[in-house]
């Protein structure tokens, strides 16, 4: 429970700031994308990790275990993946339609 609290919201907060970087976004770019992202996936992962390991250890024998937690990461990394494109959707949306304002209002 104490690293859901101390260790989970870092490690976020550096995962979701290193896709942003790899993406090829300043650092400081992709840290002001990512905050948004921190709460709500944290949240997830508060909901998601616990569960995942109750699973894990009252049902999985010993021997699956660890293909068990490969399965649980692969999907957690896979919804890492949906907020943070998630987001970037939006991004140029929101653009598109401000240009297409500006454009109609005569000042683009």
């Amino acid at each position: 429970m104490t690293g859901q609290v101390t260790l989970f919201p870092t490690y976020l907060a550096a995962c979701l700031t290193y896709l942003g970087v790899l993406e090829g976004r300043s650092l400081s770019e992709a840290w002001n994308r990512a905050q948004p992202l921190i709460v709500p996936t944290c949240i997830a992962g508060t909901v998601f990790w616990p569960i995942a390991n109750i699973i894990n250890f009252r049902y999985i024998g010993p021997s699956q275990r660890v293909l068990y937690v490969n399965a649980a990461g692969l999907l957690w990394n896979t919804f890492l993946s949906f907020m943070n494109s998630s987001q970037a959707v939006q991004a140029p949306v929101a653009a598109a339609g401000g240009s297409a304002a500006a454009a109609a209002a005569g000042g683009g």
